[in-house]
């Protein structure tokens, strides 16, 4: 893969040196004077939050503007961090790769988010592929500027370190996700919830689009494309979600409530066929809208039974031993 920016921003930006890796043209946006409204969207980010208008006369200069198409690889693992991308317009996708090809998406970023924050505060390489998902606008501004620009304003310190902990508490829902959730149920529910926070409510239930494929979002939550396209069916079946194309409705929002903050595994994959038979409860469609304490009463009897008839099978199984070998219940004098 060719990491850019060097010849194409050292050319016409030497301050921009954003070391972009692209097979698609990127455009250089002219330069407009310090309250360019192409900054506006992406000022509601945290690293905007109170910074006054000279810190903005002295930072615009310095990220020249540029506009790239959707599938733009803005920067791979293990780069150095020359530079610091301001996400104004349009959607990046967070990624990280391994040799084997596999790959786990960390998330989904829009305007306001600065990219390549951490690597460029510490100095180590880029940990994350960055990816545009749709058109984007972004600003790049030199490593080195902006750790200056720093320095000579003690709030924007301040709204880095926010920055910083943010990001760090989304890196951690999102373990939590991958590695404490028990089922692909409980995966997929969370990150449906979560999509649910930027939608808006309907007459079918909260509507938003979903931005990710089946296999990506197989590859954010650590399941198979098979796995999720099957859940999300089984959704659909007991009338949590409904699709529409694109969109995505939440109907049962409390039934989906349920699945994401379900801590022990499945009762249908952990039960013997025996055990199905008083557990109708589980067959009904109806069962999500039971109470998360329902649920969990349900399964601790069923474990309870599994563990009494493993006590009857080893009992019967210690006396036919017994019959068929006397000799060893025989005690020597």
């Amino acid at each position: 893969m060719k990491t850019v920016a060097h010849a194409h921003f050292e050319e016409h930006t030497p301050h921009a040196f954003a070391q972009i890796a692209f097979s698609s043209p990127v455009t250089l946006l002219p330069l407009w004077e310090w309250d360019d409204p192409r900054w506006l969207p992406g000022r509601a980010g945290e690293f905007f939050r109170g910074l006054p208008d000279q810190a903005m006369i002295k930072l615009v200069p310095l990220a020249p503007l540029f506009s790239c198409p959707g599938n733009t690889v803005l920067f791979a693992e293990e780069q150095p961090p020359r530079s610091i991308l301001f996400l104004l317009e349009g959607k990046v996708k967070l990624s990280m790769n391994s040799v084997e090809g596999r790959r786990l998406i960390l998330g989904i970023v829009g305007p306001g988010e600065i990219l390549g924050l951490a690597s460029a505060v510490s100095g180590s390489p880029w940990n994350v592929t960055a990816e545009t998902q749709l058109p984007c606008v972004i600003g790049a501004i030199q490593r080195q500027s902006f750790l200056d620009f720093l320095l000579s304003y003690p709030l924007a310190c301040q709204n880095v370190a926010r920055q910083l902990s943010l990001d760090s508490r989304r890196n951690c829902d999102q373990l939590r996700t991958v590695g404490l959730a028990w089922t692909a149920a409980a995966r997929l529910a969370r990150l449906l919830l979560e999509w649910c926070g930027e939608g808006r409510q309907t007459e079918r239930g909260i509507r938003f689009l979903c931005p990710l494929t089946h296999e990506e979002i197989g590859e954010h939550i650590g399941v198979s494309r098979e796995t999720v396209t099957r859940t999300l069916h089984g959704f659909r079946n007991r009338k949590l979600v409904e699709q529409r194309g694109s969109a995505l409705f939440v109907s049962n929002l409390r039934g989906l409530e349920i699945y994401a903050h379900a801590t022990f595994p499945d009762p249908l994959r952990s039960l013997t066929p025996v055990s199905y038979t008083h557990l109708d409860v589980y067959k009904r469609q109806e069962w999500d809208c039971l109470s998360l304490i329902e649920l969990k009463r349900q399964h601790t009897w069923t474990r309870q039974s599994r563990i009494q008839a493993n006590r009857q099978a080893s009992a019967t199984a210690l006396r036919a031993i017994a019959i068929a070998f006397p000799r060893l219940n025989t005690r020597h004098p």
